[in-house]
């Protein structure tokens, strides 16, 4: 694999009608007391309804992977994801997205179930990935990423920045994500071992070093690519919002 840190995005623009975005609302959220944190009110709305806003004028259409509540996040999805027409310049609602759940007899664990189970039906060639508690994600960035892979050749791209990898603010061919995860479903069918040994084996660390993948470095002090992991955290980055 070939990992780079450094980019410089230049006027490549993807064509958003390509582009097929998943926003992974499946996990346990223990650290809000299981409470499902998608819907968590972050700025007075749900915290999946800014993710919604701001990567919807970016991409063709919306997925939410999505265990629990389902009819909610279907809910907040028509009241908050409208596309831009770029000719001109009006706003019109979309068709509801598929909420879906991870598929119960698969072997896969944590985000890469919903990934997989995403990748069955999706049919467009660029996935972006992302999570459902970063709420001031960029608006652009999607373009980014996508200038990114698009000089560099590489099959996939996300942040990374002085504290570690923003593995799930991802933009990825979906040629390659299939190819890449054919190795663990591989290895999941003949292992015994632990849940806890394969949930390490099913991390999405793991499923990107198969891919050649192009980083960009972005700022640590920014809150764009911060992921709200607990009611304190999501109370220091609504303040920084507010300055």
């Amino acid at each position: 694999m070939q990992h780079s840190s450094q980019s410089t995005p230049d006027a490549s623009q993807p064509a958003s009608s390509t582009i097929a975005a998943l926003i992974l609302a499946g996990g346990q959220s223990q650290r809000f007391g299981y409470n499902d944190k998608g819907l968590i009110p972050f700025l007075n709305k749900p915290m999946i309804a800014h993710v919604i806003e701001r990567i919807a004028p970016q991409v063709s259409s919306i997925s939410i992977s999505c265990n629990r509540n389902s009819a909610e996040y279907q809910s907040i999805y028509a009241d908050y994801y409208q596309k831009t027409d770029i000719q001109s310049g009006s706003k019109t609602k979309t068709s509801a997205p598929t909420c879906f759940k991870d598929k119960s007899e698969s072997p896969l664990r944590g985000p890469l179930a919903g990934i997989a189970s995403f990748l069955d039906y999706c049919d467009s060639d660029i996935l972006f990935i992302c999570s459902c508690d970063m709420p001031m994600i960029p608006r652009d960035v999607v373009q980014q990423l996508f200038s990114a892979m698009d000089q560099s050749g590489a099959d996939a791209s996300y942040p990374v920045d002085e504290k570690g990898h923003h593995y799930l603010a991802l933009l990825i061919k979906r040629s390659a994500a299939v190819n890449a995860l054919q190795p663990l479903l591989a290895v999941s069918e003949v292992e015994n071992s632990p849940l806890v040994q394969k949930t390490k084996n099913h991390s999405i660390k793991n499923w990107l070093n198969q891919i050649n993948t192009h980083p960009i470095l972005v700022n640590s002090h920014s809150i764009g690519f911060a992921d709200i992991n607990s009611m304190t955290e999501m109370a220091l980055i609504e303040q920084k919002t507010q300055r």
